[in-house]
């Protein structure tokens, strides 16, 4: 449900950027710290080892509660930009009307509950065998290695552009 206003949102910025093509080069440069922040965080970050007891309540409840943290998730609107700054080079996947936008909204929401979803089943059904073989502290800095090297990729993409 969070994707239909931020799909929105963010083809209002794709259009921002076409009308006025400077903010672009603008956007990558102020990218390429947040990237690097963002790393360096989740490398410095002392992983949380505690098993957290699920709480009771209302199925209700608690889905109102995971989709008002969805709604917080500030990367989300930013990764559907960037997916749709890179469909506007290619001329058959670029969105030209509102059938198109309503096309891309409705995919991308379709789409991020389909995978959630699989997520969920198969998370469910392998959870042990999971748990067994990954570690919380390692994926943490899987996750701050990544984006150093994205922000490093952009970096290099910056100045060579």
């Amino acid at each position: 449900m969070v994707e239909i206003p931020y799909g929105y949102l963010a083809l209002q910025g794709v259009q921002f950027v076409e009308r006025y093509p400077s903010w672009l080069k603008s956007l990558q440069l102020l990218v390429i710290p947040v990237l690097f922040l963002l790393g360096i965080a989740a490398l410095l970050r002392k992983p949380n080892t505690q098993q957290e007891l699920p709480q009771s309540g209302t199925p209700r409840w608690a889905f109102a509660k995971g989709l008002f943290l969805s709604f917080l998730n500030g990367q989300l609107p930013l990764y559907w930009f960037a997916i749709l700054l890179n469909y506007q080079a290619y001329h058959w996947l670029k969105v030209q009307s509102g059938w198109h936008e309503l096309g891309f909204v409705m995919g991308a929401s379709l789409g991020a509950f389909a995978l959630q979803f699989s997520y969920a089943k198969l998370a469910l059904r392998y959870e042990n065998q999971l748990l067994k073989h990954i570690k919380i502290e390692w994926m943490e800095r899987i996750i701050g290695l990544l984006f150093i090297a994205v922000g490093l990729w952009q970096t290099f993409l910056y100045w060579w552009n």
